[in-house]
């Protein structure tokens, strides 16, 4: 698996980790009654994460949206278009609402239902691992810092 990594362009690798750090922020985090305002962060950067994630995928196979100005929505079609024209891909209808749910809290400070996003970080996570197995044939797991390391004795440390 790490072979299929070391294929990647290395701003797609950057991608990946930035989107990878920006996630542990948001996951895994026990909270008993977690306040809207938590959650709230909790949506704005996960949101951020998926959108840098897709385009990290679409960008590394070849499939960007055609336009110079691009959002997180924008990413699902040309990705299904090359790939699987016949099916969506996975959780197109989850990041719409989650895109809406940050619409309203960006645009109108709409709190979220802390009930329905508690699990953000986890699930935007989810999704992108899925993706990159499907679509990058790497494991998200298995990319971490370590492929920026060039020299093979500091590696070895």
């Amino acid at each position: 698996m790490k072979s299929k990594i070391k294929s990647l362009r290395p701003e797609i690798i950057q991608q990946l980790l930035f989107t990878k750090s920006l996630l542990s922020q948001t996951q895994f985090l026990p909270e008993v009654n977690p306040s809207s305002f938590s959650i709230a962060k909790r949506i704005l950067i996960a949101h951020d994460a998926a959108e840098i994630g897709i385009a990290a995928v679409a960008d590394q196979i070849g499939s960007l949206p055609n336009k110079s100005q691009r959002y997180l929505m924008d990413y699902f079609d040309p990705i299904k278009k090359k790939k699987h024209p016949t099916r969506d891909v996975e959780g197109k209808d989850y990041f719409r609402q989650l895109n809406i749910v940050r619409g309203n809290l960006k645009h109108g400070m709409i709190l979220p239902d802390s009930n329905q996003w508690v699990y953000v970080g986890d699930k935007v996570h989810g999704y992108l691992s899925s993706w990159c197995q499907k679509y990058l044939k790497i494991s998200l797991a298995d990319l971490d810092n370590s492929i920026l390391i060039d020299n093979a004795n500091v590696k070895a440390l």
